[in-house]
């Protein structure tokens, strides 16, 4: 007579994240901050001229591109 046991076993194991992050591709990577609601910063972020860097800001900061220069460094200092 031939008899099966079965056993349930539970592992843990601790990934640190800069052992894989080379095994990962970009693109799961933006996925990922992408259904997190996290927006990736570019190299080039604010790299360009004053109207482009207000855009960018406006955008990061959910403030209107009409905002002055003090309320967006206001809104900048709040988050500090």
């Amino acid at each position: 007579m031939k008899t099966t046991d079965c056993f349930e076993v539970e592992l843990s194991e601790t990934i640190f994240f800069s052992e894989i992050i080379d095994q990962v591709s970009d693109e799961l990577l933006l996925k990922e901050l992408d259904s997190r609601g996290l927006v990736p910063v570019s190299k080039e972020f604010l790299s360009g001229n004053s109207d482009e860097n207000r855009r960018e800001l406006c955008k990061l900061l959910e403030l209107n591109m009409h905002t002055s220069k003090e309320e967006v460094i206001n809104e900048i200092k709040t988050k500090l």
